[in-house]
């Protein structure tokens, strides 16, 4: 049996979370609108066009796939951090090497998003597929890709305990095993 430790509400990670995953929603919501004004109203080119491109989430260089690659360096930078905790804070300093393992990952990503490599994959691959199935594995795919992100970023917040005491606040690395 895996048991989990309960989060509180007053965790700042569940407030963070709450406002990570708020976020995917509308965005994924935005996608949705800017594809079905597409199939609706199939605007030609200029600002319309454009911004429905903006926010289709199976366009490179969207929101979406903007949101996606600040997500990952966010997790990127707390896994850097997390890593400098735990070498501080253990004897051996080798609690800090899967960190950074996780960290030189999330810039791997990161660095996937930025420049499209999946997206341009799919259209290589889909190109037979019709508009609206490619369009909707795709979302599908930002959107898993987008949540999955932020709970890994979660995840790898649960090793850093912040503590106020009056004026100072502390971070520090805290392995639970």
């Amino acid at each position: 049996m895996i048991t989990a430790p309960v989060v509180a509400r007053v965790d700042a990670r569940y407030a963070v979370g709450r406002v990570l995953f708020t976020i995917c929603a509308a965005i994924m919501t935005l996608h949705l609108v800017a594809v079905t004004v597409r199939i609706l109203l199939r605007p030609g080119g200029g600002g319309p066009a454009d911004v429905l491109s903006l926010l289709n989430a199976a366009q490179e260089r969207s929101l979406a796939s903007w949101w996606t690659s600040a997500l990952l360096v966010t997790c990127c930078l707390v896994a850097v951090a997390v890593a400098r905790l735990a070498g501080a804070e253990t004897r051996t300093g080798l609690a800090k090497r899967p960190w950074m393992v996780l960290a030189v990952v999330f810039a791997l990503l990161s660095i996937d998003e930025v420049v499209s490599l999946h997206e341009r994959g799919a259209k290589w691959t889909e190109a037979g597929a019709r508009y609206l199935w490619r369009h909707l594995a795709m979302a599908v795919e930002e959107a898993a890709e987008m949540v999955g992100v932020v709970i890994v970023l979660l995840g790898v917040l649960s090793a850093v305990r912040v503590r106020r005491s009056d004026s100072h606040l502390t971070v520090a690395y805290e392995d639970d095993n």
